[in-house]
Parts: structure tokens; C-alpha cells; sequence
């Protein structure tokens, strides 16, 4: 009778380890998976706000090659002070300059060149 006790709780603790060693490797796998997921979601969060960055940039560089090269200001100190909005105020001031000059401030009329008609 003891014999068959020990080899019944003999049984019991191998079949509770192994239960262990398997919810052990579920939550490795589980951490592991998870650092994966982290290790995706910081990659592609990385790369959108970098061509956000960039599509910033560009965007930021559009206007003050704009500013430098625009003749028809209201004031003869308005370029200063925009080359200086935008060199401070990064793509805040490009914003600002592309709705309050750029889209303002169009070619005027007798500049505009005539379409040819065809």
C-alpha cells in the first residue's frame, strides 16, 4: 500500500510539474510574443512620425524657398520679419505663412501669363 501512495504521489508531483513547465512556456511565449508586439509597434510608430518629420520638412523648406523668392509683399519688411517667422517658428511658421501670405498674396493680374489657345 505504500508503495502504490508513493507511486501515486510520485505521479501527482510529475504531472504538477509538468503543468508548471507548461504554464511556464505559455508565459514565456506570452512575453515573448508581447516584446514582439512592442518591438512592431515602436518600428512602425518610428517610421510614420519620420515621414511626418519629413513631409514636414519639405514642406517647411517649400515655404521659405517661397519666401525668399516672392517680390509682391504688402510691406517692403514683411519678407524680413516672415524669413525670421520661419527660420524660429519652424513648420508652425511655414502653416502660418502659407495661409496668410502664400495663399493671400497670388501673382497679380497683369503678371499672369495668357494661355495660348490651341
Amino acid at each position: 500500500m505504500r508503495n502504490a501512495l508513493s507511486i501515486i504521489l510520485g505521479l501527482l508531483t510529475l504531472v504538477l510539474i509538468v503543468l508548471l513547465a507548461v504554464i511556464a512556456i505559455n508565459i514565456g511565449f506570452t512575453l515573448i510574443s508581447s516584446f514582439i508586439g512592442i518591438f512592431i509597434g515602436i518600428v512602425l510608430l518610428s517610421t510614420v512620425l519620420f515621414f511626418v518629420l519629413f513631409a514636414g520638412a519639405i514642406f517647411w523648406l517649400w515655404m521659405f524657398i517661397d519666401c525668399l523668392k516672392r517680390e509682391n509683399y504688402k510691406d517692403d519688411n514683411d519678407k524680413m520679419v516672415w524669413v525670421i517667422v520661419l527660420l524660429l517658428a519652424s513648420i508652425i511658421g511655414a502653416i502660418l505663412y502659407f495661409f496668410l501670405v502664400k495663399r493671400e498674396l497670388k501673382e497679380k493680374p497683369g503678371k499672369r501669363k495668357k494661355r495660348k489657345k490651341r
